[in-house]
């Protein structure tokens, strides 16, 4: 009668057990952690449309204390809201600390109609900075040479085909969204052979980007200004975004004469 022999595991089999263990104890962390970080923004996602909208109704009940000039902005503490009863419940973050003290929701002025709201939020023993973070467009601004060289310091060889390229993005808010471009202005300044001096030539003056999330441009120079005389060439761009975010960038070039 023959004995059954019992099966050993080989030192290549362990270790594929080994590996494909540690492989899925690594896929149950990683999709953990997944889920509590998705359930720590959909908590601050609805703790922030709380706030907005306490804010909002506060803001409608009390239209004399709203800012008047469109890019004005003021600042509506948390306390406030509470005391006023716009908001029921005091704010905490994660740790359970209360958020009441200093946070307040920044309220800026779109345009005739609109406001944005901005929350800020300060809890513990956080103190408010000095400098308001506010978050800012980028702006990218370089000429193009006849020969698609490309750099914001650019010597021209053919001012006749020479390009400006401008590219600006509305930038992130705090949880990563995409923020939409409010305006945008072009201002475009030379020297030429007979004046040293930086003089402006040509302004876009305050051009609205209809909430654009991107705007990109690439025009030749000269369908802005005559340039044939220029010595060299200054462009500055201001945009702001839909929460007050400015930022501004000047690119120059020399002429190749």
């Amino acid at each position: 009668m023959k004995k059954d022999k019992k099966h050993r595991f080989t030192l290549v089999e362990l270790i594929c057990i080994i590996i494909i263990v540690t492989l899925l104890i690594i896929m149950a962390i990683i999709g953990a952690s997944r889920v509590i970080n998705n359930s720590r923004l959909d908590s601050k996602l609805a703790q922030e449309k709380l706030l907005i909208d306490a804010c909002k109704s506060y803001i409608n009940d009390n239209s004399d204390i709203a800012p008047k000039t469109i890019g004005d902005s003021i600042n509506i503490d948390l306390a406030t809201l509470k005391n006023k009863n716009y908001l029921k419940e005091n704010i905490y973050n994660d740790s359970k600390k209360s958020c009441m003290e200093n946070s307040y929701i920044r309220v800026y002025k779109l345009n005739r109609t609109e406001y944005t709201y901005l929350p800020y939020l300060y809890c513990g023993d956080q103190n408010i900075p000095e400098n308001e973070e506010v978050p800012l467009p980028s702006v990218k601004v370089l000429f193009v040479d006849d020969n698609n060289e490309t750099s914001n310091n650019l010597i021209f060889n053919n001012i006749n085909e020479s390009r400006i390229y401008l590219e600006i993005n509305g930038g992130e808010d705090s949880f990563g969204r995409q923020l939409e471009i409010d305006t945008y202005s072009i201002t475009i300044s030379m020297r030429t052979k007979n004046n040293p001096n930086l003089v402006e030539y040509y302004t876009s003056g305050v051009v609205d980007a209809n909430k654009k999330y991107t705007y990109t441009m690439d025009r030749k120079i000269m369908n802005f200004v005559d340039a044939y005389n220029a010595t060299s060439i200054s462009v500055e761009v201001v945009a702001t975004n839909v929460l007050g975010g400015a930022s501004q960038v000047i690119s120059s070039a020399q002429a190749n004469k």
